[in-house]
């Protein structure tokens, strides 16, 4: 599996609708303690693409038991799907998503595809650990961010 998952928009955005979303991130940078690496937006000049570090996978020096990076790595997914679902239902913008360029599916109208929706509930099946213990995980790996 990858570490990133990359999102672009399926058509061209206008540079104001482009400017929002690049300023709406940059807001959530802040406002969510990431995993990997918090949601990006980048701007070319007709689209918005981004690239999410979803997955430490042996990223510095942290070890991180598999159940732990399994819960993590479902918070920030489903996170980054509710929040291009978000964009996508208030700028009308169909997002393709996709893991080492493998399509796994995308957000049209506001909603994730059946596609995605399956990557999603692939990713959180079988969680061993309550969405209750994302708190101690952040303390116990603050390390992840340095």
């Amino acid at each position: 599996m990858s570490i990133t998952l990359d999102y672009i928009s399926a058509e061209p955005v206008p540079p104001t609708v482009a400017a929002q979303v690049v300023a709406e991130a940059d807001t959530l940078v802040a406002s969510f303690d990431w995993w990997g690496e918090p949601i990006s937006i980048d701007v070319s000049p007709k689209r918005i693409s981004g690239s999410t570090r979803i997955r430490l996978g042996g990223y510095g020096l942290v070890e991180v038991p598999k159940d732990e990076e399994a819960l993590m790595v479902c918070r920030d997914t489903r996170f980054i799907v509710s929040q291009l679902s978000t964009w996508s239902a208030k700028y009308a913008i169909t997002w393709r998503l996709s893991e080492v360029g493998a399509e796994v599916g995308a957000v049209v109208g506001g909603k994730p595809d059946a596609k995605l929706a399956s990557y999603v509930s692939g990713l959180c099946k079988g969680l061993k650990l309550p969405d209750t213990a994302v708190p101690d995980i952040l303390k116990k790996h603050e390390a992840r961010k340095y």
